[in-house]
């Protein structure tokens, strides 16, 4: 029995003998057409009997020629292209229509994320396969398929080598942040920004922290086309933002440097790549502190989270208030009150997350009030006793002075501050010790808001009854005028050649108004003061003319 055939079997046989057919009908209907005609018949003839069979064994020579050709440079084309990948890393992101490429930088010894141009990534590319040369034929075929792939290989798919990671922790920890932890929780923080995560977060930050944000977000921009990554970062509390969703970031209060911004300018693509990394690393900041970060850096993040308002101002109590009897007569202003609140969220290192209205309103319930003189009665606090002493210190020994009514600006540090109030103290055997200039500073601003502060340093247009600096250089400058004249050498003088003299004579002259404590005022200071007060003898900008002394020989 014979063995019947399959459904495909079958269709091929019938595929061929349809084929047979129609070759044979097609000849058939050629040699009817010209059976007249002998020239057309032998041709006939020579084509199909002689060398119509040697033709198609050609064709077929050149078909598996050309299949094989094609199968090796398919094989060739992949090779290469995994290979030209892998080798150089780039990387393209459509918000800035950007290509990006991750590749050792000679001059830094790392390796860096770096915008490239189209035009540099296709030259190489075409050099490369110039280079192979078996390539040549599928040049720009090869060209379309990379730079297609490249374009689907987004910047932030690259995971950072170890070496970049540490590097932008380098820049931002000890300098900016006291911890590594610290510094990785902000990156991550900026990568969920970037990547548009947990946006209903709010991150409290202090007011230097937030020029920094303001680069990073303006370098982004830049370098990636995304915006506004900074808007989450706030320097105040509102009462709108519900405590839930409120993080503080702690950093260090003075720090940022054009020498820094030049760092991160430098390194921002760096950075931006390594948050994003931190970003998808542990999904968001959120899981970072929960996958992390030590106990001390979660609890003052989630403090705001941990905590409702009534249990914020139970540990400020707790801490800074003691109720007294109301035979005690002790009683505490509201004002004095508010300093103390200061006290208690610098020590936290918390922002103003309460308003004072709130708080105040809060304290009412607890304590007893007196709305005519705006006093608590029955309680006290050990933190007051240093403040009045300071008030007395400022009240007694300091004034507001007119700038017009003084040609040269007098200028006042905080630090000499804190000194000229140590030795107030002890000059008037008063107990308790100085204040840091940060207690300072907070009292000034608290109680003398009208007092204009530079930088949170320099105190102008106010004058002290305890010394009189501009009077302590003249005298310096009297005395040295009078050894120059006698000697007549007709030297002119430098002014740190002055400010030498200055500071020998402050050393060996008895201290200020009878207090044990002699001011030698900044170089800065008595330069400024020369400027001013020598107007008509300064020469070369630095230096007194030998004028200045010469008319004490003529006169």
């Amino acid at each position: 029995m014979d063995t019947p055939q399959n459904s495909d079997d079958e269709k091929s046989f019938k595929e061929i003998d349809e084929l047979k057919q129609k070759c044979f009908e097609n000849l058939s209907a050629v040699i009817e057409k010209y059976k007249e005609n002998d020239y057309i018949l032998n041709r006939i003839n020579t084509h199909i009997n002689v060398f119509f069979s040697s033709t198609i064994d050609n064709e077929w020579k050149h078909f598996q020629e050309r299949t094989e050709r094609h199968n090796m440079l398919t094989i060739e084309q992949k090779n290469f292209i995994e290979i030209f990948l892998n080798t150089n890393r780039y990387y393209y992101l459509p918000n800035s229509e950007s290509f990006y490429e991750y590749k050792f930088n000679e001059y830094t010894g790392y390796k860096s994320f770096e915008i490239i141009s189209e035009d540099d990534i296709l030259y190489s590319l075409l050099s490369e396969i110039s280079s192979k040369r078996v390539l040549l034929d599928w040049k720009h075929k090869t060209k379309l398929s990379i730079m297609k792939l490249i374009k689907e290989r987004k910047l932030f798919t690259c995971t950072p080598e170890t070496e970049t990671i540490q590097r932008i922790l380098n820049l931002l920890f000890p300098l900016i942040f006291s911890t590594k932890d610290e510094a990785k929780y902000f990156l991550t923080i900026w990568g969920d920004n970037i990547l548009k995560k947990q946006t209903n977060l709010i991150f409290l930050i202090n007011n230097h922290t937030k020029k920094m944000m303001l680069d990073v977000d303006e370098y982004t921009n830049i370098f990636t086309g995304i915006n506004n990554t900074s808007h989450n970062f706030m320097t105040k509390y509102h009462e709108n933002h519900n405590y839930d969703n409120c993080r503080l970031l702690n950093s260090n209060q003075q720090y940022y440097s054009d020498i820094f911004k030049e760092q991160l300018k430098k390194y921002a693509l760096d950075f931006i790549c390594v948050a994003v990394h931190y970003s998808k690393r542990y999904e968001n900041s959120d899981g970072y502190l929960e996958m992390n970060a030590y106990n001390n850096l979660k609890n003052y993040t989630y403090f705001l989270r941990d905590n409702k308002q009534e249990d914020i101002i139970e540990k400020f109590c707790s801490k800074y208030i003691q109720e007294c009897s109301p035979e005690s007569g002790c009683s505490i202003s509201g004002k004095k009150i508010h300093y103390i609140w200061k006290i208690f969220l610098s020590s936290m290192n918390l922002p103003n997350i309460i308003y004072f209205n709130n708080l105040k309103n809060i304290l009412k319930t607890k304590y007893q009030f007196d709305e005519v003189s705006d006093n608590f009665l029955n309680i006290t606090t050990s933190y007051l006793p240093n403040v009045a002493d300071f008030i007395k210190f400022w009240e007694t020994n300091f004034v507001l002075i007119n700038q017009n009514d003084m040609p040269i600006i007098d200028e006042f540090e905080i630090d000499e501050i804190c000194s000229l109030f140590k030795s107030w103290k002890k000059t008037l055997n008063m107990s308790g010790g100085g204040m840091n200039e940060q207690e300072v500073l907070q009292l000034i601003k608290h109680f003398f808001n009208t007092v204009e502060i530079i930088d949170d340093k320099y105190i102008t247009n106010i004058k002290c009854n305890i010394i009189d600096k501009k009077q302590e250089i003249i005298k310096s400058l009297e005395k040295m005028k009078l050894e120059y004249s006698i000697k007549n050498d007709e030297t002119i003088i430098s002014f740190d050649i002055a400010y030498t003299y200055y500071e020998t004579y402050m050393k060996n002259n008895s201290s200020h108004s009878g207090y044990s404590i002699k001011l030698t005022v900044s170089k800065k200071y008595f330069e400024n003061f020369l400027v001013n007060y020598l107007e008509n003898f300064i020469i070369y900008d630095k230096f007194i003319s030998n004028e200045w002394y010469k008319m004490m020989n003529d006169e």
